[in-house]
C-alpha cells in the first residue's frame, strides 16, 4: 500500500492536533495516521531537530542531501521534533520538499529533545525562562547529579526534573505512538555523536519504551549505533 494512497490530505501535522482539548485522542486523524504506520508494518521515523547545525560545509550538505532525499521518498510516518523558530521554519521547508507521507511536527524546547504533546507544554515554558540548557533532558540524571541546595537556580533545577517526572513526557510520546500503531522506530537527525546531543537524548527517552534503530547516514555529524542496556 502506497502512503500517497493513504495519507492524502494530510502530509504536514501539528502533533498536538493529535490530541483534543480534553486530552483526547483525536481519533479520526489518528485513524489515518495509522493507516500509514500499518502500511510500513509498524515501523516509523523521528527526525530529532532537523536543521538546528545548518552551516556551509561539505559534511553538513552531504548529510541534509540524504536526510531531503529521505523524507521526498520515505513511506514512513516521520515524527520531526523541533523547537522554537525553527518549528515554523521546518513546517515551511518540509511543505515544500513535496513529502507525500505524512509528517508529525513535534514541539520541544528548541535545544532539548523533550517532547511536547499535551500538558508537558509547561516544560517548555519552565525550561526557557530557566535558561535549563546545560541539564540533561532526563529528570532521574538531574535529580541524582544536583548537590544540596545552594541557590535559587539549585532550587530551579529540582523543581524543573521533579516537573519532569511529573509530565512524563516521553512515556506519553511513545504512548502516542503506540496508540498509532508504531512498533519501531529508526532514527535520525541532529546533533549526533555518542556521547552528548539532541540524538543520543532521544534515544534514551525512547529505548526503555520501544525499539530503536539508528539511521547512521541521516544523524550529524554521524553516529552509527548507541549501545544501552537492552530493554527488549
Amino acid at each position: 500500500m502506497n502512503a500517497a494512497n493513504v495519507a492524502s490530505g494530510i502530509r504536514i501535522i501539528d502533533g498536538r492536533s493529535l490530541y483534543m482539548r480534553n486530552a483526547m485522542f483525536n481519533a479520526g486523524l489518528a485513524e489515518q495516521v495509522r493507516r500509514v504506520v500499518g502500511a510500513s508494518n509498524g515501523t516509523a521515523a523521528v527526525i530529532v531537530h532537523p536543521r538546528y547545525c545548518q552551516r556551509n560545509s561539505i559534511g553538513y550538505s552531504i548529510y541534509f542531501n540524504r536526510l531531503k532525499n529521505f523524507l521526498k521518498t520515505t513511506n514512513y510516518v516521520v515524527f520531526l521534533l523541533a523547537g522554537g523558530t525553527l518549528r515554523s521554519n521546518v513546517k515551511e521547508w518540509v511543505s515544500r520538499l513535496g513529502v507525500y507521507a505524512p509528517m508529525v511536527i513535534v514541539n520541544t524546547p528548541v535545544d532539548a529533545p523533550i517532547p511536547v504533546l499535551t500538558q508537558s507544554a509547561e516544560i517548555i515554558r519552565l525550561y526557557q525562562r530557566l535558561n535549563m540548557s546545560h541539564l540533561d533532558y532526563d529528570s532521574n540524571v538531574i535529580l541524582a547529579e544536583l548537590r544540596p541546595k545552594a541557590s535559587y537556580k539549585r532550587d530551579a533545577e529540582i523543581d524543573f526534573a521533579r516537573r519532569l517526572i511529573e509530565f512524563r513526557p516521553w512515556e506519553e510520546f511513545t504512548n502516542t505512538l503506540r496508540s498509532l500503531g508504531v512498533v519501531r522506530v529508526r532514527l535520525g537527525g541532529e546533533y549526533a555523536n555518542r556521547h552528548v546531543g539532541c540524538v543520543l537524548g532521544t534515544y534514551r527517552g525512547l529505548y526503555p519504551h520501544i525499539p530503536v534503530d539508528i539511521i547512521p547516514e541521516l544523524t550529524y555529524p554521524g553516529i552509527d549505533s548507541i549501545h544501552l542496556p537492552n530493554s527488549f
